[in-house]
């Protein structure tokens, strides 16, 4: 949300809120010092990288309604899609999904399986809150994910 830290809202004075793009926090590690680690601290490195990851969109959350707060306090008119115009943003997204994923695959990586799989988890934890997302995170760590 640059509109805050760059003072976009001075001059404009409509936010439309897209809810398209994730935020990512990423880890970086030379596959050789990797390798030379211990499998217990391998497995504590992708632990805290779950739950830094969910950290950061917690914070990502409250600096958001924070933002609000300010857009709404410089007059800064928020629109929000409704259900049928969210739906219409993803079926135009539709041929660029198509063609990463042809690309992705194309490489050799099962990319429609984890669409699939991360969309099942999505429909399986959607009413949980914020603090009950994190509490699972922090409690039952997702194994497997770095084979190891």
């Amino acid at each position: 949300m640059g509109f805050i830290p760059f003072k976009i809202y001075e001059q404009a004075k409509y936010y439309t809120e897209l809810n398209i793009a994730p935020t990512t926090i990423e880890t970086c590690m030379n596959r050789r010092s990797f390798d030379r680690l211990n499998k217990p601290t391998k497995q504590l490195l992708s632990d805290f990288q779950q739950k830094l990851a969910l950290a950061v969109v917690q914070r990502t959350e409250e600096f958001a309604q924070t933002a609000q707060n300010t857009l709404a306090e410089q007059g800064v008119e928020i629109i929000k899609f409704s259900e049928p115009e969210q739906q219409a943003w993803v079926k135009a997204f539709q041929p660029t999904v198509k063609r990463y994923m042809d690309k992705c695959e194309a490489a050799g990586k099962d990319c429609r399986g984890l669409v699939k799989s991360i969309a099942k988890l999505a429909d399986k934890y959607k009413n949980l809150s914020n603090e009950e997302l994190m509490q699972i995170t922090i409690d039952e760590p997702v194994q497997g994910i770095i084979d190891f």
